[in-house]
């Protein structure tokens, strides 16, 4: 993706020999989680309307796809991504990359409202979004203030919240989340416990950042079973001995 986006962290980078994060690792592993679950979508969408492949292109009126976004610097890779890869599958997959928009993380909703109608005029049946603050639930919520048919795929770390449906987008037929724990959902015998805890003291549902509760339980065992604050002595141990975590 964009040279300028690795420029700006290569000199940050160059100080740690290890990062240790938990989850997500990067744009290209979210690049790698939304393109397969929106090519899915759109190509349920042709065959739906009778649309067929002719062994090298789908003969038809190719999917329009508009890009909805915030104005962050952990996005700008995604959404750069998200253009090139829609423009550049569009003869094999019969998309058309439609307008692309791009806000603040706390945009006032009748900008959003105002994205979304151009969206709409311009029929894009699919929106690919990328956000991580409270423009996720203003996009919810102007989804349904103005009736917009667009189904959006992509991330939006607001629609992880279980509160996310009746605080914006209720008048949908349905939502579809991915995320790192789901409600009455044990991953492993830590998970039900942690969530419990997780619950009683914020009164919340935990987003994946929540793993880095997992990390830092991680790396305390490693420094105690080395005895050792080392990285290259850590890094040993947690390449070579598993461990269950609540996700």
């Amino acid at each position: 993706v964009g040279a300028p986006f690795f420029e700006s962290n290569a000199s940050i980078s160059a100080h740690f020999k290890y990062i240790f994060r938990a989850t997500p690792f990067n744009a290209g592993f979210l690049l790698a989680m939304v393109m397969p679950v929106y090519l899915q979508l759109t190509q349920q969408i042709q065959q739906e309307m009778g649309w067929g492949w002719n062994g090298t292109g789908w003969n038809v009126t190719k999917v329009k796809t508009a890009i909805f976004g915030e104005n962050l610097t952990w996005a700008a890779p995604i959404i750069y991504g998200y253009q090139a890869l829609v423009s550049n599958l569009s003869g094999a997959f019969g998309l058309e990359l439609g307008p692309v928009k791009i806000t603040s993380d706390d945009p006032p909703i009748s900008l959003v409202e105002a994205y979304l109608d151009d969206i709409q005029d311009k029929k894009c049946p699919v929106i690919l979004t990328c956000m991580s603050g409270p423009v996720g639930l203003t996009f919810g919520k102007a989804m349904k203030n103005r009736n917009i048919t667009a189904i959006p795929v992509g991330i939006n770390v607001e629609g992880q919240s279980p509160f996310y449906w009746y605080n914006s987008v209720g008048g949908a037929q349905y939502e579809i989340v991915t995320a790192t724990w789901a409600p009455n959902v044990n991953n492993t015998p830590l998970t039900y416990q942690f969530i419990k805890n997780y619950q009683e003291e914020y009164n919340l549902f935990p987003i994946y950042t929540a793993s880095s509760y997992d990390m830092v339980i991680s790396l305390v065992e490693a420094f105690q079973a080395t005895d050792s604050l080392d990285k290259d002595a850590v890094c040993q141990y947690l390449e070579e001995n598993k461990r269950v975590n609540t996700s």
